[in-house]
């Protein structure tokens, strides 16, 4: 992964106006809404493929490529900053929308996502609830969708 792709990284700016989300968030408040709030779709998992595309992202964990550890904590200090501003809006609800599989099985194998995806995937607190919705498709494995619900019951007091 060349350097000059993480110095343009570092210098490009995410373009959303905080000040026109602050104005609509006040709006749904004043008119009784609740209020969502959260990361964007693929934040963490799928944002490494957008910047590296989806071969060479693969090829980075696999040969261990020395930026990219850098590169992961950039996409996390973003993503940090990003939900500590929807924090000070004061939602009711945070989304954590990130996908992380397909139909028929991981994206990576297990080993890449422990190393890399998992460390940076914080989905729960004490202080706050994590709710988990799933998509299922026709044709799924019934096995797969009993894996899912078993370990859904075994997770779901983690933080409790």
């Amino acid at each position: 992964m060349p350097a000059e792709l993480l110095e343009a990284i570092r210098e490009r700016q995410y373009p959303i106006d905080w000040r026109a989300v602050r104005d609509c968030v006040g709006q749904q408040k004043r008119n009784g809404e609740r209020v969502r709030g959260g990361l964007p779709h693929g934040h963490t998992f799928l944002r490494l493929q957008d910047i590296r595309g989806l071969e060479n992202r693969i090829f980075d964990m696999v040969n261990e490529e020395p930026n990219l550890k850098t590169l992961i904590q950039m996409v996390e200090d973003f993503n940090q900053r990003w939900v500590a501003s929807w924090l000070a809006l004061k939602p009711d609800l945070m989304c954590d929308p990130d996908d992380l599989g397909m139909q028929v099985g991981p994206m990576i194998a297990p080993e890449l996502f422990r190393r890399y995806v998992k460390p940076v995937e914080k989905l729960g607190s004490r202080t706050g609830g994590w709710l988990m919705i799933y998509d299922l498709y026709p044709g799924l494995p019934v096995e797969n969708i009993s894996a899912l619900i078993d370990a859904m019951e075994k997770y779901a007091g983690h933080y409790s």
